[in-house]
């Protein structure tokens, strides 16, 4: 849990995520999720999916903004905010040669989600540049 933190002008770069070379990989569609094992015959039951990694996680934070920051080749989804994450803003940031998503917010499970506390809100990216992002998952 992070509170009232303020991320202004710093890059983050160069970071690896091997998982995709292994036999557990990436959902093949929108959602942000990880399939979390293996079994014959194939199946990709949703209740067993993870969401993706990412190089920065922030899960129930609160008031927390990148501000002017770039994110710049890094593997998987570059930043990510859920757990019950609120008025966290992201302004002004550059996201370049991210192997995933470049913020990811929330996740595919809890779109039904009835307690406040524990939903996503009023979290923003604005003004932001994303290019070449997504490349690898």
């Amino acid at each position: 849990e992070t509170e009232k933190v303020k991320f202004e002008y710093i890059e983050f770069m160069h970071a690896t995520y091997n998982r995709p070379s292994s036999d557990l990989g990436y959902v093949e569609q929108q959602s942000g999720a990880l399939v979390e094992h293996t079994s014959d015959p194939p199946d990709c039951v949703d209740i067993d999916w993870k969401p993706a990694s990412a190089n920065l996680i922030f899960n129930k934070a609160r008031d927390v903004s990148f501000i002017s920051c770039s994110f710049i080749h890094l593997s998987a989804v570059a930043l990510s905010f859920s757990g019950g994450s609120h008025n966290c803003i992201v302004s002004s940031c550059l996201f370049t040669s991210v192997g995933g998503a470049g913020v990811q917010i929330g996740s595919y499970d809890t779109y039904n989600e009835t307690d406040f506390e524990k939903q996503d809100a009023g979290n923003v990216v604005v003004e932001s540049r994303f290019d070449g992002v997504a490349g690898e998952l």
